[in-house]
């Protein structure tokens, strides 16, 4: 994503507005949930998580969700994932002959 810096001033009631180059590069569209943090002294603004972070599915449409590390994943990408870890495992485990939960010395 390329970088964009926009000065804006706080109104008197403490709001800003949002560039419309910054709401399109984030997809937020109008009424959008927005996260507020400081962090390292910094305000961040973040669209809340209402999309599956590797499809982008939008979670209301997704069949269900799993919370991961803070992050939302839909059913379907959380599964791709069980299944490509458990096939790593299985290789792994292959090469150091584990089978059944015991370790086989060659």
């Amino acid at each position: 994503m390329k970088e964009v810096e926009v000065v804006r001033k706080v109104d008197p009631m403490g709001r800003i507005g949002l560039p419309l180059v910054i709401r399109e590069a984030l997809g937020i569209s109008p009424k959008d949930p927005l996260r507020i943090s400081i962090q390292d002294g910094c305000i961040m603004l973040r669209p809340m998580d209402n999309r599956c972070v590797f499809c982008h599915t939008p979670l209301e449409n997704s069949g269900g969700t799993i919370a991961f590390s803070d992050r939302q994943i839909c059913v379907s990408c959380a599964q791709g994932i069980a299944d490509a870890a458990r096939k790593q495992f299985e290789a792994m485990a292959a090469g150091f002959n584990i089978h059944t939960n015991t370790v086989r010395i060659s």
